[in-house]
């Protein structure tokens, strides 16, 4: 009949805007770019730091002659009342332990110094010197008071992020994910395009399915980072 419409005569709406493809690529560029750069930037000596003081976005690296047999502060963070994630930090000094910062390490840092504050497991510190949280602040201040009246001149608003390594490997893993599904996204959208004019209507893709699983692995990868990042 002539009047009769045909499938391939409607408009085809299962396909992804200009839009998403710009959030989802956009994100990935920067995530991309972010992981990268952090891994390429120089690292300073640790012991450059602790001479000439530490600046904030700087890397350093080096081997602590001394520190703290116990962290400061365990911060922890939760999500609807569920744990999950910790940040431990400690304080590494220089040799003669006049100069010290804090690090944020995992839970056996400690482990490397005696009660001697010696770095007896030769452990090495590599990070991005970031801006120390509230909470940390709170909890170092009197310490800051107590270590100038000792003569030992304690930083009281950065630490070293030894997280930092882990943390742009995961901004990397994301930005490439966020590649994948746009990808996918595509190639879902061209699968049910196809179908359509064929006159019939998928509502779900293979691609479409393992993109919506990447999404959620993103955004996981995402909320960690803001956890740990900021």
């Amino acid at each position: 009949m002539n009047g009769e419409n045909k499938p391939t005569d409607a408009v085809f709406k299962g396909g992804n805007n200009a839009a998403t493809y710009l959030i989802i690529l956009g994100i990935a560029a920067l995530m991309l770019f972010l992981g990268i750069s952090g891994m390429l930037k120089e690292r300073i000596d640790l012991s450059e730091g602790f001479e000439g003081g530490f600046e904030k976005g700087d890397y350093y690296s080096g081997v602590p002659e001394c520190g703290l047999d116990t962290a400061y502060l365990d911060l922890s963070h939760s999500i609807n009342g569920i744990k999950v994630a910790h940040e431990y930090f400690y304080i590494i000094t220089n040799e003669d332990m006049t100069s010290a910062i804090s690090v944020r390490a995992g839970k056996d840092f400690a482990k490397n110094f005696n009660e001697e504050y010696e770095n007896t497991g030769k452990v090495k510190v590599t990070g991005k010197i970031r801006e120390l949280p509230r909470e940390a602040e709170d909890s170092l201040a009197s310490m800051v008071i107590e270590g100038k009246r000792a003569g030992i001149e304690i930083d009281g608003y950065y630490y070293i992020d030894t997280k930092s390594g882990m943390l742009n490997i995961i901004k990397i893993a994301v930005g490439a994910i966020n590649v994948a599904i746009a990808i996918l996204f595509a190639v879902s959208s061209s699968i049910k395009r196809k179908a359509f004019e064929n006159g019939e209507r998928k509502l779900t893709t293979p691609a479409g399915t393992i993109a919506a699983f990447l999404l959620i692995v993103a955004g996981i990868g995402i909320i960690y980072l803001m956890l740990m990042s900021f």
